[in-house]
């Protein structure tokens, strides 16, 4: 369900396990500390036909805070599941399934097996270890609308009862259920409408809804967030399919000296002084300020 309509078809695919592993190092050995490390952006990242490699490379490696891993769980395999348990650092999966009976998974996710999911998903919660993490996300959309009930009744059943969310808690420490916006370009305002009318109607009638009082953060992004395409780009905005800010491509240049380098560094600065590139105009995270800890970290960066 990810909105990948901006994304040329032709520049998707896998990234090999060699510039995976070379890069992972040289940000390992660099110095570098991420918040998180999430193994996706518009895709489904165990259908990398190495994810198993993948994930055992990161074991040990302590550049980053916590692993995200972003799923359909048609691929969230026992020995992927096993191996997400050996982690020290906390593990977060999302887990996006959209419905809860066979007709209305199959419906929406064409292709999807939904006995296969709900196996999956019954074998994570039974045999994940206390550092992992669960999000149940439902995108609420005009096919399952009416079925949001049995969703809550049918994730109780398998994982326990859980708090629900209507905003994203990206590492929330517990497991929960998030009920997710639709994103469909040119139906925003019907997409809206839908998302708002069900929030004010179930908070309404259940008081147990846990409300965010987590105020939104500054967009950090340009200083924390490094996207990293299979084909090598390097960019600074999980928002940016088209790849607009773009800052340059590990086939090309190692990490450190595109992360560090005079077109990320230009982009930064102009930032700082409110020169916005036209993607980041109408961005929410403007309309905060960056905390200035960020600021002299990244000097401090500088300098080493």
């Amino acid at each position: 369900m990810c909105y990948r309509e901006k994304v040329d078809i032709k520049s998707r695919g896998f990234m090999d396990f060699s510039l995976f592993k070379e890069t992972v190092e040289h940000i390992e050995k660099s110095g570098f500390k991420f918040f998180g490390l999430k193994l996706s952006w518009l895709g489904e990242p165990l259908m990398h036909p190495e994810i198993e490699k993948i994930l055992k490379t990161l074991l040990n490696k302590t550049f980053f805070q916590n692993l995200v891993i972003d799923t359909n769980v048609s691929y969230l395999s026992e020995s992927v599941t096993d191996i997400l348990s050996c982690f020290s650092v906390p593990v977060f999966v999302f887990l996006s399934i959209d419905g809860s009976t066979k007709e209305i998974y199959e419906k929406i996710r064409v292709g999807g097996d939904f006995d296969n999911i709900e196996k999956n998903i019954k074998y994570i919660c039974q045999n994940k270890c206390s550092n992992v993490f669960l999000r149940f996300q439902y995108i609420l959309m005009d096919e399952n609308i009416d079925y949001t009930q049995h969703f809550i009744e049918w994730v109780t059943k398998i994982a326990g009862k859980l708090n629900i969310f209507f905003e994203e808690q990206t590492v929330l420490k517990d497991n929960y259920i998030f009920f997710r916006k639709l994103i469909k370009p040119g139906f925003e305002t019907e997409c809206d409408f839908l998302w708002n009318e069900f929030r004010l109607k179930f908070e309404s009638q259940n008081k147990s809804v846990e409300e965010n009082k987590v105020k939104l953060k500054c967009c950090e992004n340009l200083w924390s967030m490094a996207i990293i395409r299979f084909n090598g780009q390097v960019g600074v905005c999980n928002l940016d399919p088209e790849m607009s800010l773009c800052i340059g491509n590990i086939n090309q240049e190692n990490f450190t000296d595109i992360w560090l380098g005079d077109k990320a560094q230009k982009m930064r600065i102009n930032h700082i002084n409110g020169i916005y590139p036209d993607k980041c105009k109408n961005c929410r995270a403007l309309k905060c300020n960056i905390s200035a800890q960020i600021i002299n970290d990244w000097a401090q960066l500088l300098k080493s």
